[in-house]
């Protein structure tokens, strides 16, 4: 994101990075209990259709909550150029990470629980 608009790693960018980290980390672990609590009150269920339902029930969340941060992000990326860099790292990082935590923690929390039959 930082070279697409041209900006340069500086500091601010490098705590853009660690906030991104909390707010990604966030959503996962909410996608992982939403997972195994599915799991659990439905020990009979398959689990691909747990872990489709759990995502469906989280991905409005992910979602609006990535929409409303990049949305409010933009003042601050455009306004303010010691701060630009924080927000466009905010910006695209979020961007980035909800694939990664709308298909990559599903796919993962799949493949583990169906090889050893346990929650995590």
């Amino acid at each position: 994101g930082l070279a697409l608009t041209g900006q340069s790693l500086s500091f601010t960018s490098l705590l853009g990075i660690i906030g991104l980290g909390g707010v990604i980390i966030n959503h996962a672990i909410i996608l992982m209990d939403s997972l195994i609590e599915q799991l659990r009150a439905h020990p009979h269920k398959p689990v691909i259709e747990m872990v489709l339902d759990a995502s469906e029930t989280r991905f409005r969340p992910i979602v609006l909550t990535t929409i409303a941060t990049v949305i409010g992000m933009v003042p601050l990326a455009l306004s303010n150029p010691t701060w630009g860099p924080f927000a466009f790292t905010v910006m695209f990082g979020l961007a980035f990470a909800i694939c990664l935590t709308l298909v990559l923690i599903p796919v993962l929390f799949y493949r583990h629980v169906s090889k050893t039959n346990q929650v995590l």
